[in-house]
């Protein structure tokens, strides 16, 4: 039984393990961004303030634009995958924006409680290193909201591997299913 296309002449979908090395691929991308905000952060509350909530918009971002312009992100593109409707035409910057909407919904309440933490401790913000900056997002909202993250990353990958097309939850939500790049399906 193939899972993967309906018809012969249908694009080739991406395994769910393509799509988990792309994605770590775009991680590693944006890794040493997170680390000088991480760094940047520890030294200053107005640093914070300022490049959390940016990096949280930056993520978001990221996926929409290469999303929309180009299909893929980088890491897609370094494995030759593409996101494409249903019907294997073009997203748009909307159709991208649903894609990460869930996790853009995270990433900005998570940017809104590191405001607020970060706006309250002015006075007193006494972090002195990278070790005790990370120990704030340990605790109680900020832990809540990663933990969600974590949830969804771990069932969307589940979903992909486990559903027909290979569709994550955001794959879903979108209307979107990952191909490999390659010749057109003919009637396209």
């Amino acid at each position: 039984m193939n899972l993967e296309n309906k018809t012969s002449d249908a694009p080739r979908i991406a395994s769910p393990w393509m799509r988990l090395a792309a994605a770590f691929f775009d991680w590693i991308i944006l890794f040493p961004i997170g680390i000088l905000v991480v760094l940047l952060s520890s030294r200053s509350w107005k640093f914070a303030v300022v490049l959390f909530p940016l990096y949280q918009l930056l993520y978001v971002a990221y996926q929409a634009f290469f999303h929309s312009r180009y299909g893929a992100t980088l890491g897609k593109m370094a494995f030759k995958m593409k996101v494409v409707n249903e019907d294997y035409s073009k997203i748009d910057f909307f159709t991208a924006l649903k894609r990460i909407s869930v996790e853009g919904v995270l990433q900005g309440a998570l940017a809104i409680l590191c405001l607020n933490l970060f706006l309250s401790m002015k006075n007193n913000y006494n972090i002195t290193n990278v070790v005790d900056f990370a120990k704030l997002f340990q605790i109680g909202p900020y832990q809540s909201v990663n933990v969600l993250e974590t949830f969804w990353y771990y069932l969307s990958f589940m979903t992909c591997l486990f559903t027909p097309r290979r569709k994550a939850l955001h794959d879903f939500i979108a209307g979107t299913v990952v191909i490999l790049k390659g010749p057109e399906p003919k009637g396209a």
